[in-house]
């Protein structure tokens, strides 16, 4: 099922790598009488394979939290390249969060 969650997006220059990232819900079912928030999810590490290609940007948006104001957050990332593959590290999230990876072909 992950396969549907990790998927490429032709660009002018090259492509969009997108993550999903979603947690495990804590029930198995939706409960509607669940109250309580997660804590944030914290320390995630994302290494992606992006080939022969360039990374031109890295970015996370994820839904807002409830204390915060009502729209979505949005972060540039600071990728750690190495040979054909980049690293970053997630900030922190409750329930879901997307990881976009703008790469330009060579």
């Amino acid at each position: 099922w992950w396969k549907r969650m990790v998927y490429q997006r032709r660009t002018a220059e090259g492509y969009d790598l997108i993550v999903h990232l979603l947690r495990i819900p804590p029930t198995e079912r939706w409960d509607y009488n669940w109250v309580d928030e997660p804590e944030p999810l914290k320390g995630v590490r994302v290494t992606a394979n992006l080939g022969t290609g360039k990374l031109q940007q890295a970015q996370a948006v994820r839904p807002y939290h409830f204390e915060e104001e009502q729209q979505p957050v949005q972060t540039v990332l600071k990728g750690t390249a190495q040979t054909g593959k980049v690293s970053v590290s997630v900030p922190p999230f409750r329930y879901h969060t997307m990881l976009v990876f703008r790469v330009k072909n060579r």
